[in-house]
């Protein structure tokens, strides 16, 4: 399994102006994210929605001669990164960088479409059937074509128009070549070989690899959200949980203390991996236990309610501006835990501005929604903040056999069964410098 932040392929050598259009009629493999040309450094980034597209499509190029005016292209992995959560689910349901425009006349030209869609973001390029009355606009990025379909249809210009999601015309399958076979019989595209990725380090604009393999040991097949923590201390609190979760926002933490257990639903399952890998690798410690950590109860579709909150940019986090010298931790704690579990909050008093979290992103949209109504809280602005548990793993570095627990435990599923690794690692107790302002 490849390793889900690997989702970005760096192409060098690239000619002088080259445009968006020349350089993605060569790219294949899967739907893309965004891409971005740096006219400066002669060189490009290619980010994929799935990294096994990425892989895929690597392989390929560097399987094959790619020539754009005059230069061979070079190609390697770029930057690691995870999907933005709206991204995520905006292509659930349908979303690509490509914007179909249905019942098209002859008033619908290049030049017009290229005017109107590029207030949303850069045109790649453009394709207008008149004999069957549509067109599709391509454009660099999943988001500028998000915002122009959601856009376009409440403009009188548009209003005979039908604005959809068209197909990614790079989202066409590599075909297998028979000549790049590895000798356990896969080819580079059922599988990848780990020689290919060895870390070298990376550099932003030679390529060069990242320090992380983007081949993982352990896959998640039915891509489940939710990891399973177990043997945790019976006084640890579900801040301290949060506060070891990084790589990815959550939907919810469901702490069962009389228990020692607790299970922590990620948005998106390529988070969820990560991190279940990340604990197997490096361990997972709270008040000086080790935790075990396996996957919980198969959760893998996000539900509506869910998904909308994400598209709107919630999280978990709910923001507080303005505020002044009433607003009080205990305040804010009797306040919103009306809406739901409380897990932290943090006031900030010479910035006048406060984080309530919850432990469920469904219990802040009710809180954003519903405290307004409230007197105390009319004069003061309030939206979300950034989910601390979505900032990126800290670089661990390996201590001494001092510092390392004797009784390291095994990683364990919710159903009991085991994987033989042990928890060497330790904990990241930060929390508010992890907050943010909208």
């Amino acid at each position: 399994m490849i390793n889900p932040s690997f989702r970005t392929i760096y192409v060098g050598n690239l000619a002088p102006e080259t445009t968006y259009e020349e350089l993605l009629n060569h790219v294949r493999g899967g739907i893309i994210d965004n891409v971005k040309i740096i006219e400066d450094k002669n060189c490009a980034f290619i980010t994929f929605v799935e990294a096994s597209a990425a892989a895929a499509f690597q392989q390929d190029a560097n399987s094959r001669r790619i020539v754009i005016k005059d230069n061979e292209l070079k190609f390697n992995w770029g930057k690691p990164s995870q999907i933005s959560p709206n991204i995520l689910v905006a292509v659930n349901n349908q979303a690509t960088r490509t914007v179909y425009i249905g019942n098209t006349d002859e008033t619908i030209t290049e030049s017009f479409l290229q005017e109107e869609l590029s207030k949303f973001g850069i045109v790649e390029s453009i394709k207008i059937l008149p004999e069957k009355h549509i067109a599709f606009v391509y454009m660099t990025s999943v988001s500028s074509a998000i915002k122009a379909v959601q856009t376009l249809p409440s403009d009188p210009k548009w209003a005979n128009r039908r604005v959809n999601y068209g197909k990614d015309r790079c989202a066409v399958p590599i075909k297998p070549n028979p000549n790049m076979m590895y000798n356990n019989g896969y080819s580079q595209y059922g599988s990848v070989n780990p020689m290919n990725y060895q870390s070298m380090g990376f550099d932003m604009f030679n390529g060069q690899n990242s320090q992380i393999s983007p081949v993982m040991i352990n896959s998640n097949p039915t891509n489940n959200r939710t990891i399973f923590l177990g043997s945790l201390h019976p006084e640890t609190t579900t801040k301290e949980i949060c506060d070891v979760i990084r790589g990815g926002i959550l939907q919810d933490i469901k702490y069962k203390q009389d228990k020692g257990i607790a299970f922590v639903t990620f948005i998106d399952p390529n988070a969820a991996t990560a991190f279940f890998n990340r604990a197997q690798s490096e361990g997972l410690i709270i008040k000086k236990r080790a935790v075990k950590v396996g996957w919980g109860k198969l959760s893998s579709q996000l539900n509506q309610q869910v998904a909308k909150a994400v598209q709107n940019k919630a999280s978990r986090n709910v923001y507080l501006g303005n505020i002044n010298e009433t607003i009080t931790e205990e305040k804010l704690k009797q306040d919103f835990s009306e809406y739901g579990e409380v897990e932290l909050i943090n006031i900030i008093q010479d910035k006048s501005i406060a984080f309530v979290n919850f432990t469920d992103i469904l219990s802040a949209v009710k809180a954003v929604e519903g405290i307004q109504n409230n007197e105390d809280y009319k004069n003061f602005k309030i939206g979300y903040g950034k989910d601390r548990c979505g900032n990126p793993p800290r670089e661990r570095f390996k201590k001494n056999d001092n510092n390392r627990m004797n009784n390291s435990s095994t990683p364990t599923s919710a159903n009991g069964t085991t994987n033989n690794q042990s928890f060497n690692g330790s904990g990241d107790n930060s929390s508010m410098n992890n907050q943010s302002k909208l």
